[in-house]
């Protein structure tokens, strides 16, 4: 082989090389753009993945905020409306009261309820000896009607239990420290007492209040399920 021949094959060879070089760089060029859009791709979806997500725990956000606004409205609908419901009833309790205190202007009904009021009082308390408080505006009404009450309450022990109570002592209290307070008007200032009795004994360890402003408030408490009826019909259930 010549020289000519030699380098004909040596600058074959090289031309070879070169064009597997570059075939390589070219399959490297290609495979490393494939791989390049693909990592993007694969940033692009996590990106997308972490807006999704971030927005879906907004949404929530906001859907939960939305109804710890609506419950905490609800609620405080519900508590004004059940605020503006308690002050009518004390309203109708108020208007009770004032018509109460003028139980006494009708002196011969009133005497007759004290009576019973004591008599009730004896019954409850049940005591060989009694003090009976009231107003001092009620103190004559009392002294006629408490002998009356007493035996009619040493009767019916007799009769309905067998119980000999002949010795019971009640009195009716004239000092003016221990009298209840004056009936409500409306120039008067601090306790009032629309009348009734305060049964005591035993040096006022055992008390039978049978005011009528405590036999009121009671008989409210009973009654208000039935006044909440009668008053707001539409939602008894509220």
């Amino acid at each position: 082989m010549n020289d000519g021949d030699a380098q004909r094959q040596i600058n074959q060879m090289v031309a070879f090389i070169l064009q597997e070089a570059r075939e390589k760089a070219q399959e490297l060029a290609v495979r490393t753009e494939h791989d390049f859009a693909l990592e993007k791709q694969k940033l692009v979806l996590k990106g997308k993945e972490r807006i999704d997500d971030e927005y879906t725990r907004k949404e929530k956000d906001i859907e939960v905020q939305k109804r710890i606004d609506m419950s905490r409205a609800v609620g405080e609908q519900m508590a004004k409306k059940m605020q503006i419901r308690e002050e009518l009833l004390q309203s109708v309790l108020e208007a009770t009261k004032v018509a109460l205190a003028r139980t006494s202007d009708d002196k011969a009904s009133y005497k007759a309820l004290l009576k019973q009021l004591i008599l009730q009082g004896l019954v409850t308390l049940h005591e060989k000896k009694i003090i009976i408080q009231c107003r001092a505006s009620d103190v004559a009404l009392c002294k006629e009607v408490v002998g009356d009450a007493t035996e009619e309450f040493k009767r019916l022990m007799k009769e309905e239990a067998g119980k000999d109570m002949s010795d019971i002592a009640v009195i009716v209290n004239e000092k003016e420290k221990k009298h209840l307070p004056p009936a409500p008007s409306a120039g008067h200032v601090g306790p009032a007492c629309s009348g009734g009795v305060l049964l005591v004994a035993h040096k006022g360890r055992i008390l039978c209040d049978n005011t009528l402003d405590t036999r009121l408030q009671l008989c409210f408490e009973q009654m208000k399920p039935a006044l909440r009826n009668m008053l707001f019909p539409q939602s008894i259930k509220a």
